[in-house]
């Protein structure tokens, strides 16, 4: 049957996400973690950022910004409105995350495809400190929406 269309492979695009549906990304800029910060600021705004993700079932990637010394772009991408305005609820309810109308964007397309994973863009010491504040922070909102 050569002749009948075939299926892609499912694993053909894995870990890329789509450029299609862009009104479901969202882009935060933040500064670079420094392995050597002294109060862990930036990592740990990534983390509560990552929390948040988890927490309304999104994606999360990062781009290091040209031409902005020291910061990335915070890729997020959701499967619903709901998601995203989950998310933004999070963002908004903590100082810490907490940002301007003007400083949520949406990413353009050589955004989204050039953004990775945290693996792949900060050092291993850096994603260990993200991952494991994350873990915390997941736990204490998850702890939360079963008292709400």
């Amino acid at each position: 049957m050569s002749g009948s269309p075939t299926s892609p492979p499912s694993n053909v695009g894995a870990g890329l996400p789509p450029a299609a549906g862009a009104g479901q990304w969202i882009q935060l800029e933040e500064p670079v973690p420094h392995e050597a910060s002294e109060d862990g600021d930036e990592a740990e705004v990534i983390a509560c950022m990552l929390a948040y993700a988890r927490s309304a079932n999104a994606r999360m990637r990062v781009v290091l910004t040209e031409g902005k010394d020291g910061s990335c772009a915070m890729l997020f991408n959701f499967g619903s409105e709901e998601e995203k305005e989950e998310f933004l609820r999070l963002l908004q309810a903590n100082p810490l995350t907490r940002r301007r109308d003007s400083e949520i964007l949406i990413p353009d397309p050589v955004t989204i495809l050039a953004a990775r994973p945290l693996s792949e863009v900060f050092s291993a010491d850096i994603v260990f400190r993200i991952l494991g504040f994350a873990d915390i922070a997941a736990g204490w909102l998850s702890g939360r929406k079963r008292v709400m």
